[in-house]
Order: C-alpha cells, then sequence, then structure tokens
C-alpha cells in the first residue's frame, strides 16, 4: 500500500508538472540591458580549463563579467577574495555584494564550467521589472566531460528545467524547488537585501530560492539556454550529486518545504527499483510504476543516445547512490573540471 501511494504521487506530480509547464509564457525580448556576468571559482588548477571555456563564452557573447576567485588567476576582471572572507561559494558571493553590488543594477551569477548560449536574459529585463520579477534561471544544457556515462545521466538537469523547474519558477514564478547558481538572474537590490541576511550554506542557490519564496518575491524562467559541463568521473558525479542531496534537505527541513522533501524522497525511492522491479514484485503496482518510473525511462533513455552510452538506462542507481553519499557529505565539493 505505502509503494503504491508513493509511485501514484510521484506519477501524479510529474504529469502535473508536464500540463502545468504548458502555460509557460516565453518572456518578451527588448532592448540588451547592462548586466554584470559573475564567474564564482576557487581558481585552482582543476577548474582552469572549464573556466577558460566559460570566460571564452561569455566574451563570444559581448558580456560584461567579472571572476570571483579564492586564487589569482590569468583572467582580466578577476577579485580575489580575501583569505578571512573566503571558506565557500556562499562567503565569495556575501563578499561580492557587500562590497562591489549596486542595488540599481542586475546581476548573472554563473559557476566556472556555465556559461550562456544566447544573451536573451539581458533583452528580457524590462519585461520582467514591468511584470514585477527580480530572479530568474535559464535551461540547463550538458556538454560531455570526459566520462559518457556522467553525460548520459546529466540530461536529467535539461528535462528537470521543462517540467518541474518550469512549472515552478516560470508559471508559478516561485521557485518552489530552487534556483540554479549556473545563470542565476537577480536584480541589486534583492541581492543585497538577501544575501546577507541569508543563512549559510553549501546549497547557497537553493536557500536564496527559498528565502525569495518565503519572502513573496516573483520569479521568471529565461529563453536562455546555459551550457553545463559534466563531471569526468563517475567519483564526482556521486561527490556532486551527495552535496546537493544534504543542503538541499538541511534547508528544506529549516525553511518547511515538506513539497520538496516528500517529492525528493519519492523521486529517489522510484528510481531505486525502477520499472521491471515492481511490476515483478507486485502486479498491483503496475500502472501507479509505469506513470512514476516513465518520465526516468523516456530521460536516461534520451541521455543514453545523446552520449552513446549504451548501459546508461541502467545506471539509474547512480544518482541513488549519490544521494545516499550525503549521510556523510560535510562540506562544499570542488570536483575535477579539468
Amino acid at each position: 500500500m505505502f509503494a503504491e501511494l508513493m509511485f501514484w504521487i510521484f506519477g501524479v506530480f510529474i504529469l502535473s508538472s508536464i500540463v502545468l509547464a504548458f502555460f509557460y509564457r516565453r518572456p518578451k525580448l527588448g532592448l540588451k540591458r547592462p548586466v554584470k556576468c559573475v564567474v564564482v571559482t576557487v581558481g585552482d588548477r582543476k577548474v582552469l580549463p572549464a573556466l577558460t571555456t566559460t570566460v571564452r563564452g561569455l566574451e563570444k557573447l559581448g558580456l560584461d563579467y567579472v571572476i570571483i576567485s579564492s586564487n589569482p588567476l590569468p583572467f582580466k576582471n578577476t577579485f580575489v577574495v580575501p583569505k578571512d572572507r573566503d571558506g565557500n561559494k556562499y562567503r565569495a558571493i556575501r563578499w561580492f555584494v557587500e562590497n562591489y553590488v549596486d542595488e540599481k543594477e542586475w546581476y548573472a551569477f554563473f559557476d566556472d564550467d556555465s556559461f550562456p548560449l544566447d544573451d536573451q536574459f539581458a533583452r528580457e529585463i524590462d519585461w520582467a521589472e514591468e511584470n514585477g520579477y527580480v530572479a530568474a534561471n535559464g535551461v540547463l544544457v550538458p556538454r560531455a566531460g570526459r566520462s559518457k556515462l556522467c553525460f548520459s545521466l546529466d540530461w536529467i538537469r535539461y528535462f528537470d528545467d521543462l517540467t518541474r523547474f518550469r512549472a515552478a519558477t516560470g508559471v508559478l514564478h516561485k521557485p518552489l524547488f530552487g534556483l540554479h547558481g549556473e545563470l542565476l538572474v537577480v536584480k541589486g537590490e534583492v541581492l543585497k537585501r538577501l544575501w546577507a541576511s541569508m543563512p549559510e550554506s553549501i546549497t547557497e542557490d537553493f536557500v536564496f530560492a527559498m528565502e525569495l519564496v518565503k519572502r513573496g518575491y516573483r520569479t521568471w524562467q529565461s529563453r536562455t539556454r546555459v551550457s553545463i559541463q559534466s563531471p569526468n568521473s563517475l567519483r564526482d558525479f556521486i561527490r556532486q550529486r551527495g552535496r546537493w542531496a544534504r543542503g538541499v534537505f538541511a534547508a528544506s527541513y529549516k525553511y518547511r518545504n515538506a513539497l520538496v522533501m516528500v517529492l525528493y524522497s519519492v523521486g529517489v525511492f522510484v528510481n531505486v527499483l525502477f520499472l521491471p522491479v515492481h511490476i515483478l514484485l507486485n502486479q498491483s503496482l503496475v500502472v501507479p510504476a509505469f506513470l512514476a518510473s516513465l518520465y526516468y525511462v523516456f530521460v536516461y533513455m534520451y541521455g543514453a543516445l545523446k552520449a552513446k552510452h549504451v548501459l546508461a538506462p541502467f545506471m539509474v542507481w547512480v544518482e541513488i547512490v549519490g544521494s545516499l553519499y550525503s549521510i556523510k557529505q560535510r562540506g562544499f565539493v570542488v570536483i575535477d573540471k579539468s
């Protein structure tokens, strides 16, 4: 009975997200507004290749950018965070906000392995201000690292953006499932007001989203696609997912976001056993298990085709290992992006 209920909940949730996403209205484009792009990085040798790609991507689009780094870098417009103010991404951004952010400007934050594929987000600002929106995300599009398996599994992020994130951030205009650190567009006034007052976290983007929801701010989903690099190894993939799981669960508990906690748990439960096992164990679960698992079947098959990795659809347990790894996760994780 419990398993059947879990599958029905998740199946109905996925279906509802897809239906709700159809009501998404694409932002209207206007003149290109000045937006300061901010790339946050630890700046060590592991991230330099990906960071170089990011800088080239921003320069190709003619976007104004600065780099916030824990270490000196051979790039222009690099701000090195003082050692006593550094330690993780949250602290680095807080230092930048306190010293450089202008309330009247708009900012777009990126990780050191992500860059926009177009500048439409900068041409949506006028429309956003007219409608009272203060923050946005784009749609994440994975690009291959050295691991075909990780690249194939990472396509779940793309489809999540087109379904549940679009439904929440772009249709309801409330980031109930969080915001990505990749192309986090935000008004300077709101950034200064919230960042220094919100609690420190290893998933600072999710906490920021919860603060926006708590205070009634409205968001939108940008048309812009954002290129993100998939982890280079299975180990890094698991560590990355572990950090997310630990941070999201901790913040969801703090902000009493039962929706995320329940659906995250149910999603893990669905993934663990997957469709064939459910059917073999209990015939009464065929319909709800099919509904709940169909989304994952489609996504992982799509990722397998993109990565040309035949075994990828049968490797869904990797996501589960990542979530379980959160039990031992203690701090921010820097993965290899070379």
